[in-house]
């Protein structure tokens, strides 16, 4: 698939899920059950790179659309400067609950054609409760990824989150990932705890590590097996019923080069 042509689908799924949003009406009731799931969310980001790598910065705009029970659709366009070049990105996912023990995700991805985009990227989820109190989710997901260059990228990941009795929330998986030509295989770990709740903060600390098999600098150049690890802290907090902001410090460290990044986002409800 050309890029343009990618481009063109992303945009075409994104404008289809406004459509969707506006030409349906949910009650009152229904509103506030979905408020959590309903919002846009704006905002910029900026990292420096240390050994003589440009500055990245960008902005982005994401929502989330909760059609009924069972349905919630998500999309999002970034602009980012990488490398000194500048490219967009536009992803667009589904979310479905299947019943009471059972849900699954599924995402799609594009950009305009910048070599650190992706320039197609799928990835599929499917997620089993566990235990009495269902508060042990076990998930299994596939994902694949397409560069500008030859590369290719197919993924698996297997992880599972506990949600306890008081606002925490811990969450572990693993990555495998079969990347061509070679075949180079990589693998990544990440564990996430959450603290808080919904329309007053959350909190939450990440931590991820492993083996990336490549990594594109420029148009041409890329940086092969390597390790890396990314401490991520956010902090989002609702200023009122409808409407907050979000802090997230990103700490990258690597074999080629270090990233220290921040972003700053509003977000509104609807």
């Amino acid at each position: 698939m050309e890029p343009r042509l990618a481009c063109n689908l992303s945009l075409r799924i994104a404008l289809l899920v406004v459509l969707i949003g506006l030409a349906l009406h949910v009650s009152a009731a229904e509103q506030r059950q979905y408020l959590e799931a309903n919002f846009v969310e704006g905002g910029l980001n900026y990292s420096s790179l240390s050994n003589g790598y440009a500055d990245w910065k960008g902005i982005f705009v994401r929502g989330s659309w909760q059609q009924n029970a069972n349905n919630v659709w998500e999309a999002e366009i970034l602009r980012e400067s990488e490398y000194d070049a500048w490219g967009t990105y536009y992803s667009a996912g589904l979310t479905h609950t299947f019943n009471e023990d059972w849900y699954g995700s599924v995402s799609l991805g594009a950009s305009d054609g910048a070599f650190f985009f992706p320039k197609l990227r799928a990835d599929a989820f499917i997620n089993r409760k566990l235990l009495k109190e269902r508060n042990l989710v076990a998930t299994l997901g596939v994902g694949y990824e397409q560069a500008q260059q030859v590369n290719s990228d197919t993924s698996f990941y297997l992880g599972a989150s506990y949600y306890f009795e008081q606002p925490w929330v811990i969450e572990g998986g693993i990555r495998f990932n079969r990347s061509n030509p070679g075949p180079e295989n990589s693998h990544r770990y990440r564990i996430a705890v959450t603290y808080g709740q919904a329309f007053k903060r959350y909190l939450i600390a990440e931590y991820d590590w492993g083996t990336e098999a490549y990594q594109y600098v420029s148009t041409d150049v890329s940086i092969l097996n390597f390790n890396s690890r990314i401490l991520t802290l956010t902090w989002r907090e609702w200023l009122a019923r409808d409407w907050g902001f979000a802090l997230r410090g990103e700490f990258y460290q690597s074999d080629e080069y270090n990233r220290t990044g921040a972003q700053i986002s509003v977000f509104k409800h609807f």
